[in-house]
């Protein structure tokens, strides 16, 4: 599998024709309501938001709040022309090799989608290792590229956590069934049925990438669940399918997730699993 670079969708503009007050009347505004906003992303407020990272020199867990709030109804396109910049903070921390770093940054509120609306860096105390992080939101995740001064570098998601629901972290592996790729698989999965990944290979500092995908059949406390989603290389493109996701809930590593994938042209297939 190979290296990801955040996806930027095409964006819809989308207008608004305000409605003239009707002729004659006495109460009606003569100015057209504003049309709804799109940007599902608003400042103020909290939102907790978990997920993984994967690269050379690097795999772990990412756990972060940012100070503003996320209203999945709202749409996610963006006006024609930006409005000003909204910086919000991020806090939270990184979990790499079993060391923690704390991270702190920023986070556009206003234009989520836009390049390096996510800017967000911080260390390691022992020993002293640089990491910053750069992104941009797709909904309700937050992706992008990450990078060490110890000279790592890979991706990183986080998926919001929606109000009385969950995020499942899961770290692990994945290895090609002709041995000729294997390194580490980190996913993400929310209760409202996003799925995000992020893998690198241990064979190949350069090749690192990222898995987007939805639930199928939602896992309960004693039933495992269903997922699929798309595997894309370092450039963007769509380069293979995880078709058979499994996963289960649990604490202390009682949660687990798996599944095979394809990749590639003639098409090279292999497995995956991992636990929370």
């Amino acid at each position: 599998m190979s290296r990801f670079v955040f996806l930027s969708h095409t964006l819809a503009v989308v207008g608004c024709l305000g409605c003239l007050a009707c002729a004659g009347s006495s109460s009606g505004s003569d100015n057209p309501a504003p049309p709804p906003s799109s940007n599902p992303w608003s400042g103020g407020g909290s939102t907790s938001l978990k997920g993984t990272l994967a690269g050379s020199q690097g795999t772990g867990t990412l756990d972060w709040t940012v100070a503003a709030t996320y209203k999945p109804a709202q749409g996610s396109a963006q006006p024609a022309v930006a409005p000003a910049s909204n910086l919000v903070t991020i806090n939270g921390t990184a979990t790499v090799g079993g060391i923690t770093v704390t991270l702190s940054g920023t986070f556009d509120a206003n234009n989520p989608t836009a390049s390096n609306a996510v800017q967000v860096s911080g260390a390691s105390s022992t020993p002293v290792v640089a990491y910053t992080f750069t992104g941009s939101a797709s909904g309700g995740m937050l992706s992008g590229a990450w990078s060490s001064d110890a000279g790592g570098s890979g991706t990183w998601s986080v998926l919001y956590v929606p109000s009385g629901g969950s995020v499942e972290v899961y770290t692990g592996s994945f290895a090609n069934d002709d041995a000729s790729d294997n390194g580490y698989f980190n996913i993400e999965i929310s209760s409202d049925g996003h799925v995000s990944a992020n893998y690198a290979s241990t064979d190949d500092p350069d090749n690192h990438g990222m898995v987007s995908g939805s639930v199928g059949t939602a896992a309960t406390s004693t039933t495992p669940g269903t997922f699929g989603a798309d595997i894309f290389d370092k450039s963007g493109s769509k380069i293979g399918t995880i078709t058979a996701g499994q996963y289960s809930l649990g604490t202390n590593h009682t949660g687990q997730v798996s599944g095979t994938y394809s990749v590639g042209s003639p098409a090279t297939s292999g497995a995956f699993s991992g636990n929370n």
